[in-house]
């Protein structure tokens, strides 16, 4: 999901699109694109680079009875969920670094029977899903029982959010509305509340840094497993080095 013209955005959705498709063998960057707000040079560079870009317009969504401020458009980048012909989807920031041990429990997510995915690096990461960490299975909308941009668009004219917490709608849609029903099909990797479950999910302990390992290097901590990617069958074409995408 792109807006705006904050140059941190455009230049991280133009490293992701360069990065995605070497840290993951035939995966596609899609993106939700603002084109009254987004340059079209940009926009340009990103089909360039083969990104998939669905563009819109505010405008129109609020005319189709969509309640979209600008702080909850990050909603927008769940319709994805609706797209045809593809095995699974991840969510991600903008401004995310990949990651061989974020690759790792991808695929260890990929092969087991679990339908979501969920990661978290810090302590400070206390939802449950992570509104750009995390990933579903298209098995997984079989698991809801509502149809997902029904609810979405539901949600959104009815949940009670306070003004200043509108950043964080999509973190209140996925605790509120999609974890209740996914929790148990979720596979959760989780460095920081292993054993406090507050929230009752399937914890698989890779320990202690998973996603980006910022809190690790600021708190010099040393204690990191990387996983072993042969183990995990991961061919050698997709075991890259780290990239740091900051």
């Amino acid at each position: 999901m792109l807006y705006g013209r904050r140059a941190h955005d455009l230049e991280g959705a133009i490293r992701l699109a360069d990065a995605i498709p070497a840290q993951y063998r035939g995966a596609k960057m899609v993106l939700y694109i603002d084109n009254s707000t987004v340059p079209a040079d940009y926009i340009k560079r990103l089909v360039d680079r083969g990104a998939m870009v669905i563009q819109f317009n505010p405008k129109d969504l609020k005319a189709q009875g969509w309640n979209f401020t600008v702080d909850k458009l990050r909603l927008i980048r769940y319709w994805a969920v609706n797209l045809p012909d593809y095995d699974y989807v991840l969510f991600r920031d903008l401004d995310s670094g990949l990651y061989i041990r974020e690759t790792a429990a991808v695929y260890e997510f990929l092969d087991s029977e679990m339908d979501f995915h969920s990661m978290r690096d810090t302590p400070f990461h206390y939802f449950p899903l992570m509104g750009g960490m995390w990933g579903l299975k298209r098995s997984a909308l079989a698991r809801l029982p509502f149809n997902f941009t029904d609810k979405m668009k539901n949600f959104l004219m009815t949940y009670p959010v306070k003004q200043n917490e509108e950043k964080w709608t999509d973190q209140f849609f996925l605790r509120d509305i999609i974890y209740p029903h996914s929790k148990e099909y979720t596979m959760t990797h989780d460095s920081y509340f292993c054993d406090v479950n507050k929230y009752g999910y399937l914890a698989t302990k890779v320990r202690p840094c998973i996603f980006s390992s910022t809190y690790c290097r600021q708190n010099n901590i040393n204690d990191i497993r990387f996983v072993n990617l042969v183990e995990l069958g991961i061919p050698h074409a997709e075991r890259r080095p780290s990239n740091r995408m900051q």
